[in-house]
């Protein structure tokens, strides 16, 4: 018994390597309660006027298309997926520009074996609804798994000639999504 709360106990203290644990802790509450919140509007009204207009927008998929019918199950399962491992997410922050990971000066990133989130310099300069936005691309990319683009990757601003197809398996269309349907946490592309 004490073998065990003591592995607990070293684990929960590893979620948070040389992170500042209130905000990171904080922007990962609020990434998980964003996802949670996106899959139970899902589940419950796929066909809702929110959920078709971000469909949409974000996808360029409309649930009520035959053709596109697919496509919209693909996204909401991702979301489903994603929203149930999202809070065993862990991280390392390197404030220093000469670490390894964090040298192409990335915002934040899921190095193989894709067990934690790094969380780079620039992550620490942006909005905290943007730091939001990041970690839900990141656990996009975490727990996607093959569903979702590692390398190479799209980022929002260059979507605009990228087929529904290649929507669906991009990390940022997913976190435009999901922060969108929530009135107060609304974010475009940055």
């Amino acid at each position: 018994m004490t073998l065990l709360l003591f592995l607990n106990l070293s684990f929960a203290a590893d979620k948070y390597i040389n992170c500042s644990k209130t905000p990171v802790q904080n922007y990962h509450n609020k990434a998980v309660s964003l996802l949670k919140n996106a899959s139970k509007l899902i589940k419950a009204s796929p066909y809702s006027k929110k959920i078709r207009h971000s469909l949409k927008k974000y996808f360029k998929v409309d649930i009520l298309k035959p053709s596109d019918f697919e496509l919209a199950v693909k996204v909401f399962n991702n979301i489903h997926i994603v929203s149930k491992h999202s809070s065993k997410s862990l991280y390392k922050c390197k404030p220093q520009k000469n670490y390894f990971w964090c040298l192409t000066d990335p915002l934040a990133l899921v190095p193989p074996p894709k067990t934690r989130i790094y969380l780079c310099p620039r992550f620490f300069k942006l909005s905290k609804k943007q730091k939001i936005g990041v970690t839900i691309h990141e656990m996009f990319h975490m727990w996607g798994g093959f569903r979702i683009n590692y390398l190479p990757e799209t980022y929002c601003y260059d979507r605009q000639g990228l087929s529904k197809d290649s929507l669906v398996r991009q990390a940022d269309q997913y976190m435009l999504f999901v922060m969108n349907l929530d009135a107060k946490s609304k974010l475009e592309c940055f």
